[in-house]
């Protein structure tokens, strides 16, 4: 839904962050036309992806970033250790996300 949301509405965010998203792999290109998009619209977006090592869509969070990075659009990407549950987003995941929010912001 973040990812949803934040590359809709470029103007609106300063950053724009996913934990885990639910993402498929075949979908990879798809949110790179979105991200290009959003970005042409507001380039100081920051833009960040967040996977951890037991996460169903690591693969396709993985595969996500590496179609941004060869699309030419710089972002954040991180495998934190942990499993793909309500503990992991709620817990660690949030504080990771959360501190890189905190971070970019206070640079722009």
């Amino acid at each position: 839904m973040a990812l949803h949301v934040g590359l809709s509405n470029p103007l609106a965010f300063g950053a724009v962050g996913a934990i885990q998203p639910a993402i498929r792999v075949e979908d990879a290109a798809f949110w790179a036309e979105r991200a290009l998009a959003a970005r042409r619209q507001n380039p100081a977006l920051q833009l960040r992806l967040l996977t951890s090592e037991d996460d169903h869509f690591r693969e396709a969070v993985t595969r996500t970033s590496q179609s941004w990075r060869a699309a030419g659009i710089t972002h954040d990407f991180k495998i934190a250790a942990g499993p793909h549950d309500y503990v992991f987003n709620r817990g660690p995941g949030s504080i990771e996300l959360l501190r890189w929010h905190d971070a970019v912001l206070q640079r722009a």
